[in-house]
């Protein structure tokens, strides 16, 4: 096994993305990379990624990641990636917050909240086909207090909203929320799986929360048999789990945002 850490940068230093589409289509397309990952994060011209190998070089990973992404980033990647070998434990130790960190350090909003940050799926709070990081390969003792620590978080447990916070979120965020969840198109127009998973999500848990049919339908773009269907769509736990969580977050962090101005 072989762990590198590395930092790509884009050429003239100007945003690989500009907009919420464009990062959820890099999550995607990061999550069918062949080579695990354990950290990753996407802010404005830098790309830092963890790969763990079965003895392939990083400049293979560098490839595959340019190949991978090369053909959705606004600016184009640089030539020269910076490729470091992680064997001290004493780097290992500082992955996980310096990458968690990169969003505040660009100053590109809060850091558990940011779309190109690999934070929500570590905790739960973004579903993403094929995302599976192996964190605990290279960070045995992972905790995901220690994660929510480094962004700023209290260090207690997020728990996935109750149905009376989803209900006082209200539907527009939960749409919302969904669609993050899942890193779908944020109008969920199309029927891509990330889409049709989160419109899944809303139905199920509007439901859940009492909300009216006649509510839900205009606001997701189905008819009434169309959420019938959706409700009759076979869903993981965990992926009804990880919309709440993300509401849960967008809670904690609008409470300590205000905790800290006071």
């Amino acid at each position: 096994m072989r762990i590198f850490h590395l930092t790509y940068t884009s050429v003239g230093g100007l945003p690989f993305f500009t907009s919420e589409a464009a990062y959820r289509e890099a999550v995607h397309r990061l999550a069918k990379l062949k080579h695990a990952i354990a950290l990753f994060c996407l802010v404005a011209e830098h790309l830092h990624q963890v790969a763990v190998t079965n003895g392939e070089p990083g400049s293979a990973v560098s490839k595959a990641t340019k190949r991978a992404l090369g053909s959705v980033v606004e600016t184009p990647f640089g030539e020269d990636t910076d490729i470091r070998t992680v064997e001290d434990r004493h780097y290992v130790a500082n992955l996980l917050r310096y990458d968690l960190v990169q969003p505040l350090k660009h100053r590109q909003g809060h850091p558990a909240l940011w779309e190109g940050s690999c934070f929500q799926d570590l905790i739960g709070a973004r579903r993403v086909r094929g995302m599976r990081l192996c964190i605990e390969m290279i960070i045995p003792t992972f905790n995901v207090l220690d994660a929510c620590g480094h962004v700023n978080l209290p260090r207690n447990e997020i728990q996935p909203a109750s149905a009376e916070q989803l209900l006082a979120a209200g539907l527009p965020r939960l749409v919302s929320a969904a669609a993050t969840a899942f890193a779908a198109k944020p109008t969920l127009e199309g029927n891509g799986f990330p889409e049709v998973e989160a419109r899944c999500a809303v139905a199920k848990l509007g439901r859940w929360i009492g909300l009216h049919d006649t509510e839900i339908t205009p606001v997701i773009g189905v008819t009434e048999r169309g959420l019938r269907n959706l409700r009759r769509r076979s869903m993981e736990r965990e992926a009804l789990d990880a919309v709440r969580m993300r509401i849960a977050l967008e809670d904690a962090v609008l409470a300590t945002t205000k905790s800290t101005k006071r």
